[in-house]
């Protein structure tokens, strides 16, 4: 590993388990390649994201219901949950180590 002339907390991170990554060039047009953990994440943007993500699925899930599909929408409704929870197990696996 390199040496850094920085305070080892700011080099390792949250998790003081894994180096800090700075943002690299993508290669065309200057792009910067960053991760979702470089975002820093405002309430303000949680709500854009979940209203552009979800905003979709309600309004399938209203039609469906609107149309007398019942099942179609139980299904829907099943997946979005099936989402969240495989979504929410593997944010705890990747944050523990076994």
């Amino acid at each position: 590993m390199k040496e850094h002339n920085l305070p080892k907390k700011l080099v390792s991170g949250k998790s003081n388990q894994f180096e800090a990554k700075v943002p690299k060039s993508g290669g065309t047009g200057g792009r910067i390649d960053t991760s979702l953990n470089d975002i820093n994440w405002t309430p303000a943007k949680i709500r854009i994201v979940l209203t552009v993500l979800l905003a979709p699925v309600i309004t399938a899930i209203i039609v469906s219901f609107n149309a007398g599909n019942i099942l179609i929408s139980l299904v829907l409704i099943g997946l979005i949950i099936f989402v969240g929870v495989l979504y929410l197990a593997l944010r705890y696996i990747d944050q523990n180590e076994f």
